[in-house]
């Protein structure tokens, strides 16, 4: 498998995968600055407005005119910017709050097809069509908010025919979650989170394999690819998956303002 391979599908689809808003969704909504495309995600959180750019150049008037508009609709002015980290050094970003890092790792399909499901014990079930309910509750308890959840999921999401959701019960309960986004041809993986009396149990890895194979299911994507933090990247290459490019968040927050610590950027 070449870079090339790798590289230019999971980057040339950067922006549609990480910001295209759900069907139905109305608390959601889009800019185009450019080379640097915008969104809101409607919710009270420093990662709710966002923004990415793609491998290529990009202009300081497109920085100058996504900033502007992530910081007229972020909370005080909260915000992040993705950046490809070969990028990140440009004068189109210069006197920008680093406030994060994550690298992208990606899985071809021949491998993807391949990845083994571990076997789970008789008390783990995965759900592939779970009612948004069991979503809000899996995703809230991973993330400890499940009012946040609550504001991240609406019933019409389960209707675009372009995401997946899926659900791990114990014993019949939602402790875990992960999400698929399809665009461009490639499968984005995305909101892998497990509840945290269950982790270290296998949850995780579990919906890591099932959501790949699930992603390359009747060929509807030739790559499939995730954003991860520094905790999640070894079990990713672990399971095979290829570390493609690292990526530097830009932002500001009301902690930087105010002399605190940076606030962890979350995915």
């Amino acid at each position: 498998m070449t870079d090339d391979a790798l590289s230019r599908p999971a980057w040339s689809s950067f922006p549609a995968i990480t910001l295209a808003g759900g069907a139905g969704a109305p608390h959601r909504s889009a800019h185009p600055a450019g080379s640097v495309a915008c969104a809101d995600l409607g919710v009270r959180q420093p990662w709710s407005v966002q923004a990415g750019c793609g491998p290529g150049p990009t202009p300081r008037t497109d920085v100058v005119d996504a900033t502007e508009w992530l910081s007229a609709r972020g909370v005080e002015g909260d915000w992040v910017l993705a950046v490809p980290a070969p990028n990140a050094a440009d004068a189109a970003f210069a006197g920008l709050n680093v406030i994060g890092t994550k690298a992208a790792f990606a899985m071809a399909t021949r491998e993807a097809a391949r990845i083994v499901v571990p076997p789970a014990d008789s008390t783990i079930e995965i759900d592939e069509h779970p009612l948004v309910e069991d979503i809000i509750t899996a995703s809230g308890i991973a993330m400890g908010d499940v009012p946040l959840a609550r504001r991240l999921f609406v019933r019409e999401d389960l209707d675009d025919r372009d995401r997946a959701f899926l659900v791990a019960r114990r014993q019949g309960r939602p402790v875990g979650c992960a999400q698929i986004r399809w665009a461009s041809g490639t499968g984005y993986l995305s909101g892998i989170g497990v509840d945290p009396d269950q982790r270290g149990r296998g949850v995780g890895r579990l919906l890591t394999c099932y959501a790949t194979r699930l992603a390359t299911r009747d060929d509807r994507a030739q790559l499939v690819w995730m954003r991860a933090s520094a905790a999640g990247a070894p079990l990713y290459s672990r399971l095979g998956f290829a570390r493609i490019a690292d990526e530097v968040t830009f932002g500001s927050t009301r902690a930087d303002r105010a002399g605190r610590p940076k606030a962890t950027v979350r995915d």
